[in-house]
């Protein structure tokens, strides 16, 4: 519990573990300078971590290649995050994954990009809100990825964003499972173009547990 704020020094992890919260419950700043590169240097926010997370935009996390860049997983309980910073994936992991949060609201305000081996983004049974406001990148007309971009299955809380540019080959662009997801999820604008694969793939038909969908590209 308790208050930590880093203010304006400098935060440098290279191949090592970046940022690791553990049943982390307190208030934590992040607002100097902040590299995360290489390794398995991102943000970990574990195990029954319940408390308020801020990171400025002065937070950069690029390519971890043992891990996702910005995870909040194993019983994570019910963060509140604000990150402001970017993030780029061009390893064979994910640029974000959320999974099993009870509650809480993870706020993504800076950019997103996945690069062609990224396995993008994963919202798997997160029953509080993730909203992505900037935009999310993943893949490129150029150089697509070959993985479903976006993964939206399980939980209850809303799922929101605001512009998308997803390119896939062989991958759906953005699937939900439906039939067990019951938050509301926005997509505002932008672009899914996925080749040899759909688009927009909606899995389960129940009418009782069906997801609404906000969907405006």
């Amino acid at each position: 519990s308790g208050t930590i704020t880093f203010a304006t020094g400098t935060l440098n992890a290279t191949q090592g573990t970046g940022l690791q919260f553990d049943n982390a419950d307190g208030t934590y700043s992040f607002n100097g300078p902040t590299t995360l590169n290489g390794g398995d240097a991102g943000v970990d926010i574990l195990n029954g971590s319940s408390g308020t997370f801020t990171f400025s935009s002065n937070v950069a996390i690029t390519s971890p290649n043992a891990g996702p860049a910005f995870n909040v997983g194993t019983s994570p309980g019910t963060p509140n995050v604000n990150y402001d910073g970017t993030i780029t994936q061009n390893n064979a992991q994910r640029a974000v994954n959320v999974d099993g949060t009870t509650g809480g609201a993870i706020t993504f305000d800076g950019s997103v990009t996945g690069g062609a081996a990224s396995t993008g983004v994963n919202i798997n049974n997160a029953n509080g809100s993730v909203s992505f406001t900037a935009t999310l990148t993943l893949g490129t007309s150029v150089a697509r990825t070959a993985n479903q971009a976006v993964t939206i299955s399980g939980g209850s809380g809303a799922k929101s964003f605001n512009v998308v540019s997803i390119f896939t080959t062989g991958g759906t662009g953005v699937g939900f499972a439906s039939s067990t997801t019951t938050g509301l999820i926005t997509i505002a604008s932008g672009t899914v173009n996925a080749a040899g694969a759909a688009a927009i793939n909606i899995a389960g038909t129940s009418a009782a547990s069906r997801t609404p969908l906000n969907i405006q590209l």
